[in-house]
């Protein structure tokens, strides 16, 4: 059984979110790397390493934003589908769009975010 977002703890959701919406391969507890990324092979150095990097989109801004490039990446269909996915996070129905709602959706703390990018890219939690 999985669990629901509610009961996960943040590194729980930090790997569901590095994993399904980044298409990242976790390395160790808290180091995620992109698939195919490498640094450059400088001259003396004997082995290539593929950068790792902690993170926590779910509690960080900036993380949460790399998702967000991510989704903007991925076309204009997952952005639709991401801003339909944050306006039911964010009110009872989604609403007739105003300046008001957009100011709030911009607003939306990281965790609600990364949410709503799972569920833009396939992931029912």
């Amino acid at each position: 059984m999985t669990k629901t977002w509610d009961k996960m703890t943040p590194r729980e959701r930090d790997a569901l979110v590095a994993e399904k919406a980044m298409g990242w391969i976790q390395k160790h507890p808290d180091l995620w790397e992109r698939p195919g990324d490498q640094w450059p092979a400088y001259t003396g150095v004997r082995v290539i390493r593929t950068p790792c990097m902690p993170f926590h989109p779910t509690i960080d801004y900036n993380a949460c934003r790399l998702v967000e490039d991510e989704i903007e990446r991925r076309g204009k269909q997952v952005q639709a589908d991401y801003v339909f996915a944050l306006a039911e996070l964010c009110f009872s129905e989604v609403p007739t769009w105003g300046a008001e709602h957009i100011a709030r959706m911009m607003h939306v703390p990281p965790d609600q975010k990364c949410r709503a990018a799972l569920r833009a890219m396939g992931t029912e939690i």
